[in-house]
């Protein structure tokens, strides 16, 4: 003999529902969306970047890089809601559009959404606070002077430890690539530079690969709307010959039959990607390819 079981009155579903959804929406709007700076410095430098990316290009962009990166674990700030990289990402994206600099924020409490939780934003960085106004603007004058065509020391310094020390990853090659479209008002310079880095003969293997990887990159994103990205197309090409001559001089030295066969089919998988991207003229890029395969010498300005 089963129990009977008391029919629900009618009614009664909808409005509990309706309790709980108030209930809730009062616990969001006394809940505190506390900020915290993330202390990986990688992780920092490739959310600001984003940052950056996001607010020139608008949120279509985000949602090209959430549907590139989906499977790369360093953008997981970007999918995982609850976690505080993401809550710094959605902050520091805010605070930007609203005005902020990136260095000094408004430090009251606000609702990013009406009737929304209260973020709390993180303290200003300790090495800024007291710090004259006027020197801060002396630093951002002087560091916008550098900005004009050249590179300043520590940007040039930046520049070549980033190069030393670069290898394969996406996100290392990524991470130097947004730095050169960065600084894209200095391209001729750090063309230069990174011509010198992949004609070097004592460069290993692994290496020049790396740097050819960034130059590929930059070359795929020198479309954006970015000022003076566009010449790196032109900068790099005035240099890519000489780059190829020292990639067919390394391709020579290599001992192993292995690795030269696996280096060569890197440098002209780039070629093939060049070609698609319609980055150069096909004579151009059959140049190239002659160059790095011997055929040809190239011609000396």
């Amino acid at each position: 003999m089963t129990a009977r079981q008391e029919m629900p009155k009618v009614g009664n579903n909808l409005t509990l529902r309706e309790e709980e959804k108030k209930t809730m929406d009062e616990i969001l709007q006394r809940a505190v969306v506390k900020v915290v700076v993330p202390t990986e410095r990688a992780l920092l430098q490739l959310i600001h970047r984003t940052i950056e990316f996001v607010v020139r290009e608008g949120p279509m962009f985000e949602a090209m890089i959430m549907n590139r990166e989906i499977s790369n674990p360093c953008y997981r700030f970007l999918f995982e809601n609850q976690s505080p990289a993401h809550v710094y990402y959605r902050w520091k994206l805010f605070s930007i559009l609203q005005g902020d600099s990136t260095s000094r924020w408004n430090m009251k409490p606000f609702r990013m959404f009406e009737g929304g939780s209260i973020w709390k934003p993180p303290p200003v960085d300790p090495f800024l606070q007291g710090m004259p106004e006027e020197l801060v603007k002396e630093d951002e004058e002087e560091e916008e002077k550098n900005k004009r065509g050249s590179l300043s020391n520590a940007q040039r310094g930046r520049l070549e430890h980033m190069i030393r020390h670069l290898t394969p990853e996406r996100e290392n090659v990524g991470e130097a690539m947004v730095w050169c479209i960065e600084h894209a008002e200095a391209a001729e310079e750090i063309c230069q530079c990174l011509c010198e880095a992949l004609t070097n003969n004592s460069t290993p293997v692994t290496k020049k690969m790396a740097r050819l990887y960034l130059v590929s990159d930059i070359l795929h994103n020198c479309s954006v709307k970015v000022t003076n990205a566009s010449f790196y197309r032109k900068g790099l090409q005035s240099k890519l010959q000489e780059i190829f001559e020292g990639l067919h001089n390394a391709h020579n030295i290599i001992e192993s039959r292995l690795k030269a066969e696996q280096l060569k089919q890197r440098v002209l998988q780039c070629c093939r990607a060049w070609e698609d991207w319609a980055v150069y003229p096909p004579e151009f890029l059959i140049s190239l390819q002659n160059i790095f395969l011997g055929l040809v010498k190239r011609v000396r300005c």
